[in-house]
């Protein structure tokens, strides 16, 4: 190989480590962009500022409904079993406007400190307590007298028994105070339940930690989108 041939081998070498490179880079840089425009990554702030799952859990809990594997999904459905109801569809939601107005985006992106935190969370429980408290009988489900009257008459009926109405309306009355008190033994540990969301939610916002978290998110994705591979007019080689 003569002088004139080393050269243009050298040069070829050249143009090959230089497309080469060029390749490697585009390809990583284009690894980045479709790793983050990944739907699994694409939505990380949106997923991370949504409470509306958490909310629906303690809604449908709170229901007494029962998480099923249906079709191969899960759904809430009605429980078979009355006793497991505990709240009426009213006491519902009374509790759950309450929870709206902590667990939400604009909690999370607030900024406390552990001392406004403490106080929040503690005022919140002695108010809740006292609403639940003074609206018990309407908070909480349970069958009225004539509610269990009206369903034991029609059994009385069917099977042509004797019956004094008075006494059976006693009974139905013994039946539903009982059912009553009852439930009452469910509310202290609901609002404990109901707390431990709300201060779950107000220590994501503890110094401003999740705002900080989704700025530092934001942040990277200008950078991977600054790094995105654009066209460019390449030059001419020896391959034209």
């Amino acid at each position: 190989m003569n002088k004139n041939e080393q050269l243009q081998f050298e040069t070829l070498l050249g143009q090959l480590d230089t497309e080469q490179l060029r390749r490697i880079n585009s390809e990583n840089n284009m690894s980045k962009m479709s790793s983050y425009n990944d739907p699994k990554n694409q939505n990380v702030v949106e997923l991370q500022l949504d409470l509306e799952k958490i909310k629906s859990e303690m809604e449908n809990l709170l229901l007494g409904r029962e998480l099923k594997i249906i079709n191969g999904n899960e759904r809430w459905v009605e429980s078979s079993d009355d006793r497991t109801r505990v709240w009426s569809d009213v006491g519902v939601k009374q509790i759950m406007s309450v929870i709206h107005f902590y667990v939400n985006a604009n909690t999370l992106l607030s900024c406390f400190d552990d001392e406004q935190i403490l106080k929040k969370v503690y005022t919140l429980g002695v108010e809740l307590n006292d609403l639940i408290f003074n609206q018990l009988e309407l908070f909480l489900y349970y069958p009225t007298p004539e509610e269990l009257f009206y369903k034991y008459l029609r059994i009385i009926k069917i099977n042509n028994l004797n019956f004094n109405t008075e006494e059976l309306y006693k009974k139905c009355n013994e039946w539903s105070i009982a059912e009553l008190r009852s439930k009452e033994n469910y509310y202290p540990i609901t609002v404990i339940k109901i707390l431990d969301m709300v201060h779950s939610t107000y220590l994501r916002a503890l110094n401003g930690e999740e705002r900080e978290s989704l700025r530092k998110q934001m942040m990277i994705h200008q950078s991977l989108q600054n790094q995105m591979p654009y066209s460019q007019p390449q030059s001419k080689g020896i391959f034209k």
